[in-house]
């Protein structure tokens, strides 16, 4: 399978960094598939990002120069220079994590599209499209080779121009006479829909690494509250990060406890919550953490008891202006 993002795509999902992106990729990757990318795609997003990055760089500058006066001495703000955002674009696409394709320019794509446009023909239309008429025969050569499908928000791919109805008739037609199958999605969540697919873990390998990250902590606090765990249950919860490769994990797990005592006490549940990285491809836990250590228990007498440990972990000093680094957490279905 190959996905073709239209350039809206790119740009109103922070050229393919945002939460719904990472998810997105996450599961293309599990599937094998690939992006195309076809160069007036490449062109325009280029451009575009460009032209973004600039703007920004303007109203911070603009914003800092107002405070400035306010306040009379601040800070210098370091920002990203000429030089620093072609480099960037320069490598763009190499490190957004998807598998791409690149899908050069072709005078037989230049030369059906024109004919789109001088015939006012979808998705050319009343606007005469020269760059998404490209974009869709394109989509149409990759379709006699696999399965494709293109999300783009553009009107012109749909009935009425509206990218809340079906794909325009006359390009449903030529849809059908490719090869393999061609569809159109009119955004990147309508596309995780389609993809996305439970993450099944094994519990052995999470408990696994539960007793190596944490068992010294929970070892601890049965032997202070005079209890042994037996048996154990474990909810998970995953997002997609900001690395393709690797899951954010949130876990609970309860473990029936005896007492070690002979004092009688009843109802214990050793109750764990924490996080940290999963790999899919490894079927393996990392960086485990613990947020919530307790013992909840009921004496002879009747009474509710327990012991609890909350963990906090701070970040690590910094001296100076600190580095902030992109963070993505995009909660996956069950």
């Amino acid at each position: 399978m190959i996905v073709v993002f239209d350039t809206n795509i790119w740009k109103a999902n922070l050229y393919l960094r945002s939460e719904v992106a990472a998810a997105v990729n996450f599961f293309l990757i599990k599937k094998s598939a690939k992006v195309g990318l076809p160069e007036v795609v490449r062109l325009e997003v280029e451009r575009h990002l460009r032209e973004d990055i600039k703007k920004s760089r303007s109203q911070i500058i603009s914003g800092h120069d107002k405070l400035l006066a306010y306040f009379g001495k601040l800070h210098e703000v370091k920002l990203p220079t000429v030089a620093e955002i072609d480099e960037l674009i320069a490598r763009y696409f190499d490190e957004t994590g998807f598998d791409i394709i690149e899908i050069p320019f072709s005078y037989k794509a230049a030369k059906s599209s024109f004919l789109r446009v001088i015939n006012k023909e979808r998705p050319s239309g009343k606007k005469q499209e020269f760059k998404d008429c490209v974009l869709w025969e394109n989509c149409k050569t990759l379709a006699n080779k696999h399965n494709v499908i293109l999300v783009t928000d553009d009107g012109g791919f749909f009935e009425e121009d509206n990218s809340a109805r079906r794909l325009a008739t006359s390009l449903s037609l030529e849809a059908e006479k490719c090869r393999y199958g061609l569809s159109v999605l009119p955004s990147l969540s309508d596309l995780l829909r389609d993809i996305e697919q439970p993450i099944t873990i094994n519990d052995q390998a999470l408990e696994e690494a539960i007793n190596i990250h944490l068992g010294v902590d929970i070892d601890g606090l049965l032997d202070r509250a005079g209890f042994y765990r037996s048996d154990a249950r474990f909810e998970t919860t995953f997002y997609a990060t900001e690395d393709s490769n690797v899951l954010y994990v949130e876990f609970a797990a309860e473990f029936n406890c005896e007492d070690a005592t002979g004092e009688g006490r009843t109802d214990a549940t050793l109750r764990l919550k924490g996080n940290g990285s999963y790999s899919d491809a490894n079927n393996s836990f990392s960086n485990l953490k613990a947020t919530e250590l307790s013992i909840p228990y009921v004496t002879r007498e009747g009474e509710q008891e327990g012991k609890s440990h909350y963990y906090l972990y701070a970040e690590g000093a910094a001296f100076g202006h600190r580095t902030v680094t992109h963070v993505v957490r995009k909660k996956l279905s069950k």
